[in-house]
């Protein structure tokens, strides 16, 4: 948020839990490197909030779902903590858009027809929103900790944060009234961008497509791949029989 002549940070953008969901596929190309392609969704919730001891109050334009694919550089067994547990580290890249676009010039606003002037908890504010693209690139990184519970099931708990590139709703104020901390009456103004990001906390299921029976792992030795043989055939044994004299 972009504020003007001194208002105070009381006004905020909003912000809120929504859900988000994804599904990626992972190819390891190395014992600590692995490729995935990711097709998720997010709630994008644009709104504006103004807070104050003992009050507050939002308003916003409503959810819209945010699509995005992308791809994924992640390091593996980056901390061994346990033998079924370890953490993972990845960056991430990915092409974002809004499912639908939001209804152009939404008119929000902080007050009734019959308030005339502003108060401490009900400031007198206006604005109105507009998308400004449909569109955006979004980079991010991500933290997981992979539990194994067998050699092709996991659980997998995530912290991650994408950030959006370009503005895809914005919010511009046409009246801002509100008191100082001296109870008179100041004006003010603000521009609320949202670029779609955000950071997520997600619970996953981890399955391994390709049985891993003969995959070789430093942490378990036991499942290692047995020295390969030779491919060389070995040479027919050989009799010596007593000569007579």
């Amino acid at each position: 948020m972009q504020r003007y002549a001194a208002t105070p940070r009381s006004f905020r953008p909003e912000h809120g839990l929504a859900l988000a969901a994804g599904l990626r596929f992972s190819y390891p190309v190395s014992p600590h490197w692995a490729l995935e392609i990711a097709q998720e969704v997010a709630d994008l919730q644009p709104g504006v909030r103004y807070r104050i001891p003992n009050s507050s109050g939002s308003s916003g334009v409503g959810a819209r779902a945010v699509l995005h694919t992308g791809v994924t550089v992640r390091r593996l067994n980056l901390w061994q903590i346990s033998p079924r547990m370890q953490l993972d580290a990845a960056l991430t890249g990915a092409y974002a858009w809004l499912a639908r676009p939001y209804r152009s010039d939404y008119i929000g606003s902080w007050f009734s027809p019959q308030q005339t002037q502003p108060t401490f908890s009900q400031p007198i504010a206006e604005w109105t929103t507009r998308q400004r693209h449909r569109a955006t690139v979004l980079l991010g990184g991500e933290a997981r900790l992979q539990c194994t519970l067998d050699t092709r099931h996991s659980l997998l708990l995530s912290l991650g944060y994408n950030r959006g590139l370009r503005t895809l709703v914005e919010s511009r104020s046409q009246q801002l009234l509100y008191l100082d901390d001296h109870g008179q009456v100041q004006s003010g103004g603000f521009v609320l961008r949202n670029r779609g990001s955000y950071a997520t906390l997600q619970l996953g299921y981890g399955w391994q497509l390709v049985n891993p029976a003969g995959k070789v792992t430093t942490h378990t030795p036991r499942y290692g791949r047995l020295p390969a043989l030779s491919a060389e055939p070995e040479a027919p044994p050989v009799y010596f029989e007593p000569v007579e004299e």
